[in-house]
């Protein structure tokens, strides 16, 4: 299909289109372990000692940081990608 379509107009809105929804699929296939993670936390705060917790709790923000952070990352590359294959056609 890419290269039939390769140049038609509409072909750059297509590929964005594309990569975002893969790109927000991903962001969700990673955020929702970390939504598991908070649960199993949240049952763990009166079994374990308080340290062992926030050290948790700090390791589910690093992920959800490292998540959110690679996810504008996507977007701005896919944003920057269409917006050269529009401007040269």
């Amino acid at each position: 299909m890419t290269e039939r379509y390769k140049d038609k107009w509409w072909f750059p809105l297509y590929e964005f289109v594309v990569h975002i929804t893969i790109g927000t699929i991903i962001f969700v296939l990673i955020a929702l372990p970390a939504i598991y993670f908070n649960l199993w936390i949240k049952s763990l705060e009166g079994v374990v000692d308080g340290p062992i917790v926030y050290a948790l709790i700090g390791v589910e923000y690093f992920i959800l940081i490292i998540d959110i952070c690679l996810f504008a990352i996507h977007l701005l590359r896919s944003f920057m990608k269409a917006g050269k294959a529009l401007w040269e056609q």
